[in-house]
């Protein structure tokens, strides 16, 4: 009985959808240390903000742009 071949797909779009779930996991993380930390008096308010500001540019833009980096890449070996 012969295998069946797998079905094609771009494993850079993959890879890039995978990175989205994990990134969407990180920020509510950020959010959730950031309130532990202001409400013990850890870490000053202007610091969490900071934080959670970094987090959301991590999981909004940087995966939009990978995904257009890895766009042009595979245009560019196809051309």
């Amino acid at each position: 009985m012969r295998a069946r071949a797998a079905a094609p797909c771009n494993r850079d779009l993959v890879s890039v959808h995978g990175g989205r779930s994990l990134g969407s996991a990180a920020l509510p993380t950020v959010v959730v240390i950031t309130t532990i930390g202001t409400e013990v008096g850890a870490m000053p308010p202007s610091a969490a903000s900071a934080l959670v500001r970094a987090a959301m540019i991590s999981v909004l833009v940087l995966p939009m742009l990978g995904l257009r980096l890895s766009r042009s890449a595979v245009a560019k070996s196809t051309a």
